[in-house]
Parts: C-alpha cells; structure tokens; sequence
C-alpha cells in the first residue's frame, strides 16, 4: 500500500496528492508554480571570494551595469536608452544587450559566452581587473560544449571558483566518475592552431570533475591550475571544460575566474616552498614511475639559502610541503612524493602540519603517509587521514638523513568539503631545539597519545587528547601526578570544525577562596574581540558536585549549602558544557591533590556531519539546511553511550532530539533505514494512510520509541517495538522535522536493570532546494494556486513508504482592492480533515505564524467553496 499522506495536527494543514486549487480574481495574470530540486554543496573551510573588492553597490544591477538605461549605446552615441556601466572595467555589450554591461575585454561574449581566451595580460589593460565572473551561454542545450582557455602571466596561478551548476551530468555509483556531462579545469592543451581541440575536451580521469543536476556551491568548489614549478616563473595555461553528453533543456553554470599572484601573502598564493622537482618516483612495487608528475625534493641548503637578492614573487622564506592545488581541491587519484634530505648543518628535521582536511571515512585511499627513508618501503613512521591532524602537530626526527612524505587521493565524490594539507619544514640544529623545548616546557615525549603526560620544572603537567584520535573519553584527577598547590592543564584539540561537550559529573575541592578551582578557556589567539575573556567557566573551592547532584539536586559544600562559583561565570555545572572552539583547555588546580579531585567525560563533535549540539544537553543537536551537508546520517544514542551513561540514570527517561531545519525553499527528507529493537519492549508500529502509530501497553514513556514531530510538537510518526518490515520509510516535509529518540525510563516494568539497553536505529536525512510551496507573496490580481504535489503521480514516482509533510503559507498582496473572490476546489474528496486542510484568515505580521484571526478552514470533504472577502485595511492569507 502506498502510504502518500500522513495524519496532521489540527490547526496544522498539510496536503495529499490529490489535486487542490484555489483561483482568485481581479486582472488579467495567470501564474502557476513547478516543483524543482537542487542541492546545497558542503561548505570548503578556507576560501577568499575573488569579487571581494567589486561588490555591487545598492541599486547596482550586477557586478559591470549601474542602471539599465540612461546611458549612451556604444552602436549609437545619440540614443540614450542603453545600460550604464561602471566606471571602472565595465563595457557596454552591445546591440545584443543593450541593457548590459560586461568586463571590458569581454563585454563582445555578453550574450554567449563560450569558447573564449581570458587572457590576464588583457584584461588587466581593459578592465583593471585580472578576475571576473563566466557563465554558460543563456540558451545551452545538451549536448553541447564550452571551453574558456586561461592565459596568466609569469608569476601567475589560475583559479575558479565555481558557484552554481545545473543539468550537468551525474555521479556513476559504479565507477565514482560523472556520467552525461561535466566539469573540469584542467592543465592548458592546445591543438594546432593554439586553440583547445575536440580530443581535449574529453573526460581527463586524473582531473578533478563537478557534476550534477542542479547544485549549489557555498562557499564554492575551488579549484587551482599551477605551473610544474612555481619559483621558475613560468605562465602555465589552463582550460575549463563545460561539456553536457546528454539530451537537456538547459545547462548552466556560474563562476569566478581570478589569475591569482603565486607570491600573494593570502592563501591563495602556491603553497608548495622550496621544493625542486624531481623527473623519477617509483611504485610501491619498486618499479619506476614514468607518468608521476608530482614528486618534489626538499634539501637543507635550499630552505636555509640567503634569498634577500631575489625579487619578493621568488623568495622562499621557509620550505613547505603542500597537497596539489592547495588551497582548492585536489585532483582525484594523484600520488605525490615529498622527499625531505637533511645536510651537515642541523640535527633535526622538523615537519609541522598547519592545515589538514581530508575525507572521513576514507582512510584507505585519502592519507599522508611519512616514512623514514628514501622510499615507501622504507619502515613507515605515521600514517594521518581523514580530520585527521589537529593544527600545528609537529613531527620530529632527530639523525634520519631522508624522510619520504606520500600523499594519496583517490575517488573524489560529494560531498566536497576537504582541500588537502599543508605542512611546514625546518630543518634544525640541537642547540636550537633544545632552547625551544626548555620554553615551552615539553620535553620530547609523544605527542598525540591518549593521555600523555609532559612534566616541567615547576611540576606542573600538561595533558593533550586529540579528535583524530579519540572522539570521546573519560578525563579525571586519578590520572594526574601533582603536588601541593601544583596544576595541571588538560589540553582538548579538535580536528577542523569540531566543537567540545565537555560534563563534569563530579568534582571536590576543598581549600578557601578558590585556592584549589577548575577553569575552562579558549586560546586567546582565537577570539574575535580585542579584550574579550578568554575563560568560558570557572569553578573554585570549597564547592562539592556528586554524580547524584546531575539528576535534580545543585553543587554543594560539605555543610549542604551552596558550592562557590567565580563570580564572573554563573553556569549550572551540573549541565553539559558546550564549547564552540575545536581546542579548548581546562586547568585544575589542586590545593591537596589526595583530597581534590574530579572526573568527567568529553565528546568532540563536527558539527557538519554530526550537527550542531544543543546548549546544556547531553545529545540533542540542530542540522539547518544553509550550513549544513545536503546529505547526512542521523545517529541513535548508541553514538552517545559514554556521555550518556555518565550524565544520565537509568529510572530517568533519556530523550535525544535531531532537529533538520530547512532554508527558505527547501525541503527535507527523514529516511528510516534499519532497526534493532527492544525485546522486552511490548509495542507495535501500525502504519496507514494516516501515518504511523505507537501502540503500547502502557506507558509510552517507559517504551524505547521513536517520534518525528514538527516544531510545534504535533505528531507525524511514532514507530516502537519491530518495525523494520515496514523499512526503508520516508516522510518529506516542506517545514522542520524533529526526530526524537526516547530510550524509555526503567521506572515501570523494567526496574533497576544492569545496564541501560540503547534502541539503535540507521536513519539519514536530505535537504533539497526546491520550492515546494512556490512564492509567499502573491501580487497579481488574478491567478490560481495549487498545492504541491497536486500534479505529481506520488504512488510512483516515490517509494512504497512515503508519507508528505507540507506547511505552505500565502498572503495576497494586490493593487488597493476592496474585495478578494476565492474559489478553492479538490478533486481528493476521499480524506478527511485531518489528513489536510486550507485555513483562510486575516495577515498578522505580529503573530508567530503570521496568520491572524481565521475566517474558515476549508476541507477536502467539501469539494468546492467559494468565498467573497473584504480586503478594506487588510490582507487575506491561506494555509
């Protein structure tokens, strides 16, 4: 049974699949609206708009034309109905376009931009400007091809930054590469006339490719072509290829074009420092690698060299080692060597990750691996992947005359939120490293372990745990070595993007005025704001917290009054900490460690893929559509286990909420995939046309259960006991959906259990940028609505378990009218009002749902209705 509807609230409509239409009268325009979709890309960390400096200013058309008219046409000075463009770079296109302006070198490609040369040379003379935007032509049809052939100068890097593609191919599950069309920028080839040929505007396989039906990129997918050495100065073309294998009404896209300067102090600039390239590399089976062209020598003399004679694009202040086309993506399936070799001058050599972010998950074919040799099968010292590298970890090697740094990438698929690495190398002498050791007080001992432990001379100790290595954990007092009156420092770093829960779940100290205490902070260099605290929390003696003060009673001293807080941060400790940094820092202090003592779990958490986590909660987390992966998993509390079996007993009832809240034209999708249920559990799923329900004998509070709610807490689906017959299920809502999972209290039939049993599931869930409900604000005088989904054959096109969710909400906003004519109509007459409904009231701008007193609620039992509504002083509104 195709399950197409689900039961709503009341006073929350929804809609079916049945056909739903509402006209209304007055003028001569006729407007209905399509159902589309389009994808919202995973945002890169690092990028730097390339339009930063040429934002249009208000009023401003786009980026080259101030006003559409009241300028001069540059076909005919006399006629003065032509675009104005802006002073500086801007071009009038044309008769053509005769209300546009383009970049002056390019303004002749207005109308049909494709297959043109940018050269920077030019454009830099014409325009002032060695960046701009490109775009496919306006009518492009598959199949079909563009391609725009880059020209940089000496010193001179090619960079796009791609925002927006659309009917464009699509990924082949099978071999990972796009299918029907795509996008690559790759290395300039030419063929015998300097222009690019047909044999190379083919698929390149070891170049990165974009496609896809209809994605958004923001930040955008950046993309970099370099020359093979960037000291030598040399201009390396490149070419961007937009081909479109497949039959398609249009393809698009939208991008911006920069030649980037290599010795630019941004990011930006070529990261790779130092370095000579090397003509032999060999595989893992020892045989040379002829087609490598990626392999790079690093040597003392060359990173330790006077360069001060050298022009500023030319100098090398240190070596660095970098991924291929950092800070863009890096191509697919490339391997490259870095060969570092030490000379007589220095003791060390010393390699410093600043920048790392890989994909998670793919540890096999994404990864840097650091061997202590010439070659890849010299004894592998460490292999790092994933986000997988905290900032600034430093690897150092004390006698080795080479080390071999290997990166590897493989398949590259969406979503693209990685950019590579960057590492910095130095090379040392003993006195050197000995000096800064002393002053930072780390004494060589590893770095990166689970619970290291560095000793300085005042006894004072630092203890690091790292998110590549561990997620979560137990910290405690137990595991430190202090003295009287001595502190320790817990150092906590994330990999890029985390954030840290950190729960104290009991503490004791003892002493006066906060001679012993506990301060959470943040590094100083991370605030946004001169003079803004550094301390997120601090809690000082005498104050006594017990594992039973988390469920229901506040921290005390010894006497039962009131612990002791530092005045300047009032925070409940019994409640999770949220901190919004990936490296954060607690320091205990101990006035008699026999006595102080505390202990406590943490969770480092990305909030790309695991959400945003919800202030003073243990699990419940917010995924918005903007910011958030247009594809993700919803994970159960078997991912919280640690956390939760510390903060939480087990007579409370344990709820964990995954909040999904749509951009303004998006939709979202929960996909319940799988299931292991509670046996002890006597609950059962039943599922109609009407959604799903729990049916239970008893409590449902006592029952491991699952509830996806709306935001105003109405019920669209409860599942409980074994309901994995009825998997995979989806529901498709146009408004936030909230999915609670409730593990049940163990204060009903199942008291005192060993141990909380956690009711896991697999769900996932899905933004897409489609305009469900078509424009808020209806302004024509005469036109029809109708609801979405009305045209769409849902008991096909979606699977067998599906179920709609659609809050759709308009306001008629005509020219001054006193009356407004509605007539809504259905032809879906076998459903009740509580499958869906239209509400009619009055515009209220001050309410929460903007819809004031109401006037009717129409249903589809009554068929048709008509109704004549006075607009005098106000605006009609339906939902």
């Amino acid at each position: 049974m195709v399950r197409d509807l689900v039961r709503m609230p009341k006073g929350l409509p929804g809609v079916g699949a049945g056909s739903q239409s509402v006209r209304f009268s007055g003028a001569l325009v006729l407007f209905q609206y399509c159902l589309y979709s389009l994808r919202t890309a995973d945002a890169q960390f690092a990028w730097t708009n390339i339009q930063q400096e040429r934002q249009p200013i208000e009023g401003q058309v786009d980026l080259w034309t101030e006003a559409e008219s009241g300028c001069s046409c540059s076909y005919d000075v006399l006629d003065q109905s032509c675009a104005c463009c802006v002073p500086q770079g801007g071009c009038h296109c044309g008769a053509k376009s005769p209300h546009r302006c383009g970049q002056c070198g390019l303004e002749q490609f207005c109308d049909n931009m494709c297959n043109i040369t940018l050269t920077s040379r030019d454009l830099e003379s014409r325009s002032g400007q060695a960046y701009g935007e490109i775009k496919s032509p306006s009518a492009l049809s598959g199949p079909a091809f563009c391609w725009y052939r880059f020209i940089p100068e000496p010193g001179q890097r090619v960079e796009v930054q791609v925002y927006r593609i659309k009917r464009l191919g699509k990924i082949d599950p099978q071999s990972m590469s796009c299918v029907g069309g795509f996008m690559q920028l790759i290395s300039g080839l030419r063929g015998q006339e300097g222009l690019p040929s047909g044999n190379h505007l083919k698929y390149h396989p070891s170049e990165l490719s974009i496609c896809g039906q209809n994605e958004r990129y923001f930040p955008p997918l950046v993309l970099f072509q370099d020359v093979k050495d960037a000291s030598s100065g040399e201009a390396n073309e490149a070419t961007l290829i937009f081909r479109v294998d497949e039959v398609t009404s249009r393809s698009q896209f939208l991008a911006h074009y920069s030649f980037t300067p290599i010795d630019s102090l941004e990011d930006t600039a070529v990261q790779l420092r130092g370095a000579t390239p090397l003509t032999r590399s060999f595989n893992d089976d020892g045989t040379e690698n002829t087609a490598n062209d990626c392999t790079w020598l690093f040597e003392e003399e060359s990173c330790q060299k006077d360069e001060s004679s050298l022009p500023n694009r030319f100098r090398l202040p240190e070596c660095q080692l970098a991924s291929p086309a950092y800070p863009g993506v890096y191509p697919p399936n490339r391997r490259c060597q870095y060969l570092i070799r030490r000379g007589q001058k220095s003791s060390f050599i010393r390699l410093t990750f600043t920048h790392f972010n890989l994909p998670p998950g793919q540890c096999q074919t994404h990864y840097v691996a650091v061997y202590r040799g010439r070659t890849n099968r010299d004894p592998l010292y460490q292999k790092l992947c994933g986000y997988g590298t905290p900032q600034s970890q430093t690897l150092l090697f004390k006698g080795e005359e080479n080390i071999l740094v290997e990166f590897r990438s493989g398949d590259i698929v969406p979503p693209i939120n990685f950019n590579g690495f960057v590492a910095k190398l130095e090379f040392v002498d003993e006195a050197a490293q000995e000096a800064e050791r002393m002053q930072n007080n780390q004494y060589g001992l590893p770095r990166g372990a689970s619970k290291p432990k560095l000793t300085g001379q005042s006894g004072s100790c630092i203890q690091e745990y790292y998110g590549n290595q561990t997620r979560s954990g137990r910290i405690s007092s137990n595991d430190l070595q202090l003295s009287d009156n001595d502190e320790c420092t817990l150092v906590f770093k994330g990999n890029p993007g985390d954030v840290l829960v950190l729960q104290l779940t009991t503490f004791k100290l003892r002493g006066k005025s906060c001679e012993a205490s506990i301060t959470i902070s943040v590094p100083t260099q991370l605030l946004r704001h001169p003079g803004e605290s550094n301390i997120i929390d601090k809690i000082c003696s005498p104050v006594t917290q017990r594992l039973n003060d988390l469920h229901g009673r506040g921290h005390q001293n010894e006497d039962g009054s009131e612990g002791r807080k530092d005045h300047e941060h009032q925070r409940d400790p019994t409640q999770p900490l949220l901190v919004n940094f990936s490296t954060v820092m607690l320091n205990f202090r101990a006035h008699r460690p026999s006595i102080d003592r505390f202990d406590g779990v943490f969770k480092f958490q990305h909030v790309l893929s695991e959400g945003f986590p919800t202030a003073n909660t243990s699990c419940d987390r917010v995924f918005p559509g903007r910011t958030s992966p247009a594809n993700g998993a919803i994970f159960g509390p078997q991912n919280w286990n640690l956390l939760l079996s510390e903060t939480m007993p087990n007579s409370k009832a344990l709820k964990c909420s995954t909040t999904l809240i749509p951009a303004e034209s998006q939709s979202v999708t929960i996909m319940l995939k799988s299931s292991t249920p509670d046996d002890r559990d006597l609950c059962e799923t039943q599922c109609d046309y009407q959604g799903c329900r729990c049916l239970v004998d008893g409590s449902l509070d006592e029952t491991k259960h699952i509830l996806i709610t709306d935001i105003f807490n109405g019920v669209i689906g409860c599942f409980c006991g074994d309901f994995s017959h009825l998997l995979p299920l989806s529901i498709i809502s146009s408004a936030s959906l909230i999915l609670v999972s409730n593990e049940g209290s163990s204060s009903g039939r199942h008291r005192k259990p060993k141990r909380r049993s956690t009711f896991s599931y697999t769900a996932s869930y899905s933004f897409h940028n489609e305009e469900t409900c078509g424009p808020r604000r209806i302004a024509s005088p005469l036109g029809s609505l109708e609801s979405p989904l009305s045209h769409t054959n849902a008991q096909s096109y979606f699977p067998s378990s599906t179920y709609f969710h659609q809050h759709c909400q308009w306001f008629f906003d005509p020219p001054p009218a006193r009356q407004l004519v509605l007539e809504i109509s259905t032809t879906d007459n076998a459903v009740d009002c509580n499958i869906w409904n239209a509400t009619i009231g009055i515009w209220d701008v001050d309410t929460p749902t903007k819809l004031g007193p109401k006037i009717d609620r129409f249903c589809p039992e009554i068929m048709s209705k008509e109704y004549v509504l006075d607009t005098t002083n106000k605006k009609i509104a339906i939902r």
